[in-house]
Parts: structure tokens; C-alpha cells; sequence
């Protein structure tokens, strides 16, 4: 943890009248160092350093996560019950970000009191309250121009990037007899032709790009302890321009995973179709509606979304663990197992996850 006096410094350049209490490493993140902030006579907020070593331009990340809360905060309907607001704090100089004299980019932003994350809410009402809480978002984003939005992460969710990326790793990768990368390499292998569907539906204008959040996993959405209402999606670090379906799919993935991330034992893991039925009846609750063309492609979704994390973790492990933060050398390779091993459930339950899909979005024209 960076020292207190050099993180109180950092608050202050946003509101220079803070008088801190106390700064408190918040979170296990995968990517930013985040803090919460207590204050005397405030409420308590968030604090975080953008990695540069994963957001080439850190800035581009804060600039985009002010305009996209600015935007849902300047068109939010009049009494409407939906999620909690997330503000980012401009530093004085009116900058959405503060630069230190290492040249570290920081955020701040509001926290949401009194939440609590999805451990301890029921697995039924998590999953049909995180579906209406991507749906509430995607609502409130509908009408903002994505074009105006900057690049956060280049590459991020272009499947054959992440390919070619992971075959680039392959063929400097020396031959092995760790029965757990063998693994992973002939799953990643065997599906990479279909790389292409998602882009190349939207490259024929099958799929239309908007505003996505573009990590809306279990870890990133908040909910109040006693009834387990969705409160807030958090963690706008990925809101781009992209698919909806990205959103969708990857929702489901992380949901209907009751094993999560780091299982004691990847055998563990299987997707849930019964909580698929329900994020997905959260998602129509909210009052958002996919087009055709994205409820053909939804079982896609799920699947490629999978796929291309359990890519992403067994690439980031050939090439020495530059990307995710690890605790151990093999961090990367077991978690990449766990998406492979829910990637083959997914797949095994093809007909089911699709029947499910087609009941809802049927009855969602009624």
C-alpha cells in the first residue's frame, strides 16, 4: 500500500477542503490499486490508480467513465426506481483525473454505502437482480453517442485478436508434459475458428455497437444485504463502444458459474441453466429488449465470451503473467482451466441454454 500522507495528498487535489480520517485498501482487484477514502463531515469515496501496464492511456479510462456517469446522471427519468448514481469526482483543475509526480493517474469517485457483494445474497434473486441491473444500465446508456467514447484498452473483446495473440504465445512456447497447460492449449486450439462470429455479424451490420459496460462480472455489481436488490454496477474502467452482447454474455458466464474464478477443484465448475433462466428474466425486467439478431446470437455469446477468457488467462500465462495480478506462477493456467471446464459445460447444455433463451425472449414479444 502506497503511503497515507501521499494518498491524502491525491484526495485533496480533488476536494481541497478534505480532511482525512483514513485511507484503507478496499477490494481484491484484478487490475487497479483501489482505496476507500473516510473523510470528517463526508462520505466516504473511492480511490484508484489506473494501471498503466494494462490501460495504455489511463486518462482515456477516467475521461470515459466521467462521461458516461454524466450522461446517465443528466437523462435519468424523474422517480425512476433504478440503480444508484456513481460519480466521479473532477479534480480542481477540472481534469476527470489527477496526475501524480510519479506520473500515476487517479480516479475518485463516490462510494456506495451500505452494499454488499453477491456472496451473501441468495443465488436466485443475485441472479435475476444482476440481469436487471445490466439491463437498467443498458437502458440508461441507450441514447449516448458511443463514437464520443475514447479506446480504454485496445483489443479489449476482439476475439481473433486474442487468437492470434494466444498463437503468437504458443509458437514460442516449448513443449511440456504439464498435464493442466495441455489442456488448455488443445481447448483454446480446437475452438479458434470460431473467432470470427461475433465480428463478423457486426462487420455485416447483424449487430449494432453501443455503449457496454464491458465487465459486468458477479465481482462488479453491488447489492443492498436485506432484500438483494441490485444497487450498482460498478467498475466503469472497460465502458466502450462494442456489443451488448459482450454484456450479456459475460454476465451469464460469470453468474451461472456458482464455482467462481479460483474453485478448490475445476471440476467444480458448471453453468447453472437455471440461473441463466433467471438473469435473464432480470434483464427483460428492467425493461430493455435485444433485437433478433442479438437473440439468435446470445448462446454464442455466452459460449465466445468463455472462450475468450479462459484465451486471455492462458496467453497471459505463456507470456509470463504481464496482464492479470497473480499470487502464484500457475494462477493464470488454473483459472484458465476453470473457464475452459465451464466452456465445455456450456457447450454440453447447447439445446437447454437454447430453449431457455427462446422461451424468454418469445414470451418477452407477448
Amino acid at each position: 500500500m502506497m503511503g497515507q500522507e501521499h494518498l491524502a495528498r491525491i484526495v485533496i487535489r480533488f476536494i481541497p477542503e478534505a480532511e482525512v480520517l483514513s485511507i484503507d485498501i478496499l477490494g481484491k482487484g484484478n487490475i487497479n490499486d483501489t482505496y476507500l477514502v473516510n473523510l470528517k463531515n463526508h462520505r466516504p469515496l473511492v480511490l484508484q490508480r489506473i494501471n498503466p501496464a494494462v490501460f495504455p492511456e489511463p486518462e482515456v479510462v477516467v475521461d470515459n467513465s466521467l462521461k458516461v456517469t454524466r450522461f446517465i446522471a443528466n437523462n435519468r427519468p424523474e422517480n425512476q426506481a433504478g440503480l444508484q448514481e456513481i460519480m466521479i469526482y473532477p479534480e480542481r483543475s477540472g481534469r476527470s483525473y489527477h496526475r501524480d509526480q510519479h506520473g500515476q493517474v487517479w480516479r475518485l469517485s463516490n462510494y456506495i454505502e451500505d452494499s454488499v457483494d453477491g456472496a451473501s445474497i441468495h443465488p436466485d434473486t443475485r441472479a435475476f437482480e444482476g440481469g436487471r441491473a445490466l439491463g437498467l444500465f443498458h437502458q440508461q446508456v441507450s441514447g449516448m453517442d458511443s463514437s464520443q467514447l475514447g479506446v480504454p484498452l485496445p483489443g479489449f473483446h476482439h476475439l481473433p485478436g486474442y487468437r492470434d495473440a494466444f498463437l503468437e504465445a504458443l509458437s514460442a512456447t516449448e513443449a511440456s508434459e504439464d498435464s493442466a497447460l495441455a489442456y488448455c492449449l488443445e481447448q483454446a486450439r480446437v475452438r479458434q475458428d470460431d473467432a470470427e462470429i461475433l465480428t463478423r455479424a457486426r462487420a455485416e451490420n447483424l449487430l449494432q455497437p453501443g455503449v457496454i459496460h464491458g465487465d459486468p462480472k458477479l465481482d462488479n455489481v453491488l447489492f443492498e444485504g436485506r432484500s438483494g436488490k441490485a444497487l450498482a454496477v460498478i467498475d466503469l474502467d472497460t465502458v466502450s463502444e462494442g456489443l451488448r452482447l459482450y454484456d450479456l454474455g459475460d454476465c451469464l458466464r460469470s453468474f451461472c458459474n456458482h464455482a467462481g474464478e479460483k474453485p478448490p477443484d475445476a471440476e467444480m465448475v458448471h453453468f447453472d441453466a437455471p440461473t441463466c433462466k433467471r438473469v435473464l428474466q432480470g434483464y427483460h425486467a428492467s425493461g430493455t429488449r435485444l433485437e433478433d439478431a442479438e437473440v439468435a446470437l446470445l448462446f454464442q455469446s455466452i459460449r465466445l465470451m468463455t472462450y475468450e477468457l479462459g484465451l486471455r488467462f492462458v496467453t497471459d500465462f505463456l507470456v509470463g503473467n504481464r496482464y492479470f495480478k497473480v499470487d502464484g506462477e500457475r494462477d493464470n493456467l488454473d483459472k484458465a482451466r476453470v473457464q475452459f471446464q465451464l466452456l465445455s459445460s456450456i457447450e454440453c447444455q447447447q439445446e437447454e441454454i437454447e430453449r431457455i433463451i427462446a422461451t424468454q425472449f418469445r414470451s418477452s414479444k407477448g
